[in-house]
Formats: C-alpha cells, sequence, structure tokens
C-alpha cells in the first residue's frame, strides 16, 4: 500500500465526521430561518392610543389599522392592507375572541363588552398564509 492510501485511510474517518457536524449545523440553520418566518412580532407606528385614533401596527410590508367604530364605540374595528386569515383579540386578562369578517378578509370587527381605558391591554394574534404575527399592546 502506498503512502497516499495509507492517508486516506486515516483522513477518511474525519472527513465523514466533518461532513456530518456540517451537515448537522447546516440544517439547524434553516430550521431557525424557517421559524422565523413563521411568527412575526408587529409594532405600532406613533404609539397607540384607540380613544383618541387609530393605531397602525406593521411588520415589513404588511399594515393593520386598529381603531374604534366612529359610530359605535363598542365596536373594534380592524383594517389589513393584505387578506387575514382569522384574528383572535384579548382585551386585558379575559379569554381571547374571534374577530368576525366586516365584508372582506382585510375588514374585522368584533363588539365589546365594555369601552376601551386608557390603562387596556390589549393582545392580538393574525395569520397570514401560516404565518402568525401578534402584538401586545399596553404592556
Amino acid at each position: 500500500m502506498n503512502k497516499h492510501k495509507k492517508l486516506a485511510l486515516i483522513v477518511a474517518p474525519f472527513l465523514l465526521i466533518g461532513g456530518y457536524v456540517a451537515a448537522d449545523y447546516y440544517a439547524a440553520a434553516q430550521a431557525r430561518a424557517e421559524m422565523d418566518n413563521k411568527a412575526g412580532r408587529l409594532t405600532t407606528v406613533d404609539g397607540c392610543n384607540l380613544q383618541v385614533n387609530k393605531c397602525t401596527l406593521q411588520k415589513g410590508n404588511l399594515e393593520m389599522k386598529l381603531m374604534l367604530d366612529p359610530d359605535d364605540q363598542h365596536q373594534l374595528l380592524l383594517i389589513s392592507n393584505e387578506a387575514l386569515e382569522g384574528v383572535s383579540l384579548a382585551l386585558d386578562n379575559t379569554e381571547p375572541a374571534k374577530m368576525t369578517l366586516n365584508g372582506d378578509n382585510q375588514h374585522w370587527k368584533i363588539g365589546l363588552t365594555a369601552p376601551v381605558k386608557a390603562n387596556t391591554t390589549l393582545k392580538l394574534v393574525t395569520s397570514i398564509n401560516e404565518v402568525l404575527y401578534f402584538i401586545e399592546i399596553g404592556e
């Protein structure tokens, strides 16, 4: 056996283990990147005070406006620039309630049992193409 074959027999196990570790590292990085695309935290633009004006929520190209209905202060409206698959909303420490469609998948509404106060905590979760978006306002 010549020296090249001996060297190959010695180096091959290390290359095998190194390849296994590199493949595992790559797979883990891909899984993390995929998980980052499955959920996104919405942010408010210029603060949020539902009693005075509408809240603008955004993440990337997604923009939503959350506001009280001007005709009925016990209705909360949500308008999105993209079609939403569903919206859940919770005020303070209540159980989340699903918002209902108000025309198409970009307009949603929910009836409130009590008016929104200045110190009310609002939690909103929505999904678009199986990607979840969430925000907690008034934390």
